[in-house]
């Protein structure tokens, strides 16, 4: 909930978090009481992505990236499962008419 809290707004609008004031990943993590389980996850996916070991990235890059993942995994979610069934031919002929 907690990291919810920090998220949402940037999740909602990516203008908020290019207009709040910026801090390390860090930093804004503690001061949202971000801990735990997910807080080592977290701390280890953004590693990965933006070669970080110490959190201290922008946040209000690490949340309009997260936000990006988010959506990516909200229209990955709502894909046709028989996308494949479409070949390059079918999208030709729909362009043709």
């Amino acid at each position: 909930m907690r990291l919810a809290r920090w998220l949402a707004p940037s999740i909602a609008s990516p203008q908020h978090a290019m207009t709040r004031p910026d801090c390390s990943l860090r930093t804004a993590l503690d001061a949202h009481g971000v801990n735990g389980t997910l807080r080592r996850v977290l701390d280890r996916f953004v590693a990965g992505v933006v070669v970080d070991s110490h959190a201290e990235t922008s946040a209000n890059y690490v949340a309009v990236l997260l936000r990006s993942f988010a959506l990516a995994a909200a229209l990955w979610s709502l894909r046709t499962p028989y996308a494949p069934q479409f070949s390059a031919q079918s999208v030709y002929k729909a362009l043709a008419r």
